[in-house]
């Protein structure tokens, strides 16, 4: 999307597109958490090896950035629907 914090000025149609790209990279990540947890419950709460509690934490913290962006996007294309009135 927007590399370096640089924010480009996209119109709808783009913002769209973004919008629906990561609405499908967070999809794919919800389904590697669960995947992740389900390998997670079979070691028990005490037996967890740290490569995967290490992997859980990454793909929470990726879940969170993707729904900040799409926030920040949703607030973006409606900003930009109201001009275009």
């Amino acid at each position: 999307m927007i590399a370096s914090g640089m924010v480009k000025a996209m119109d709808a149609a783009e913002l769209i597109e973004e919008i629906n790209h990561q609405e499908t990279l967070l999809k794919i990540q919800r389904r590697n958490l669960r995947a992740l947890e389900l390998q997670i419950a079979q070691h028990g709460p005490f037996d967890v090896p740290l490569h995967m509690q290490t992997a859980q934490d990454d793909l929470r913290s990726e879940i969170a950035r993707i729904e900040r962006a799409m926030r920040d996007l949703r607030a973006r294309l409606r900003r930009v629907q109201r001009r275009a009135k």
